[in-house]
């Protein structure tokens, strides 16, 4: 009896990920560096329209973690940039066969916060493959599946912001 591949036990049955264009914030009259007055809305803003608390150039997986972490605190802004058009985690080393070093659990949050809706089981639980993972007792998973999940995550936070070239950050203190 062959047992399926890593890749195979845990691959969705369709994932495509892709950002949809975010509308433009508009000032609507207020003090650009009010914070009090700027809308609390999820859209791509201009550095001379928003005061941010913490802004962060280019999303790996340190920042992407930051801004799932950050995410929930509201009265904290933060914006995250990065030039490329979406985000792809190493590349051209998602080779089959290849699993990450780590254990799932050292995701982008659960350390710090167990009960993120960011992390790597929650992930599994919304693309309804949680049982199917568990029961397959992997100790590492496959590249493309964390890549899979990073995309995820890219995609449910409000605080990122792809095909966006930083020019200049000032800071006020």
């Amino acid at each position: 009896m062959n047992r399926p591949s890593v890749e195979d036990t845990l691959a969705p049955t369709t994932s495509k990920w892709t950002r949809s264009p975010q509308p433009e914030l508009q000032n609507n009259g207020n003090h650009p560096l009010e914070p009090s007055k700027v809308p609390d809305v999820p859209a791509i803003a201009k550095a001379s329209e928003q005061v941010l608390d913490a802004v962060g150039v280019g999303i790996g997986p340190f920042n992407l973690s930051l801004a799932a972490l950050l995410a929930p605190i509201t009265h904290f802004k933060t914006r995250f940039f990065d030039q490329r058009q979406e985000f792809q985690w190493h590349q051209g080393l998602l080779l089959p066969g290849t699993t990450i070093q780590n254990n799932f659990l050292k995701d982008l949050v659960s350390l710090a916060d167990p009960t993120s809706r960011y992390s790597y089981l929650s992930f599994l639980f919304s693309q309804r493959r949680l049982y199917r993972f568990i029961n397959a007792g992997l100790p590492k998973i496959p590249r493309k599946e964390y890549n899979r999940y990073l995309q995820w995550v890219c995609n449910d936070l409000s605080n990122l912001n792809f095909d966006s070239a930083v020019e200049s950050i000032d800071f006020d203190s």
